[in-house]
């Protein structure tokens, strides 16, 4: 199970109404190999809106293919740093197909600290 795009050029966009801090993003992506792998690259946006205004924003890319013949799990982390979202903010999380043809995001977490 995890989210897996259906076409190259995929993308996904979700927006939080914050109760809580939010500081780092944590993404658990599964990195394979082989031919249906090869060049599988996503970016992921953050965006912090703060009274409808976009406050801050950081983007990374993360690569999918790996040259192990096996299929592991990592993570990647995002911080935000001095740009954090706050209680009351709006996160917006965007990520989009940027390579190949297919990715695996296992999980997110979103973290205060």
């Amino acid at each position: 199970t995890g989210l897996v795009p259906t076409k190259p050029d995929a993308k996904l966009k979700m927006r939080f109404n914050l109760t809580e801090p939010v500081e780092k993003l944590n993404f658990i992506v599964m990195q394979s190999y082989g031919e249906k792998w090869e060049g599988s690259k996503i970016e992921v946006k953050a965006s912090v809106f703060r009274n409808r205004e976009k406050a801050a924003e950081q983007s990374m890319e993360i690569e999918g293919f790996h040259a192990k013949n096996t299929s592991e799990s990592f993570n990647f982390k995002m911080d935000l740093g001095g740009n954090k979202a706050v209680e009351g903010d709006e996160l917006e999380v965007g990520v989009d197909m940027v390579g190949g043809t297919t990715f695996k995001i296992m999980g997110m977490m979103f973290c205060r600290f």
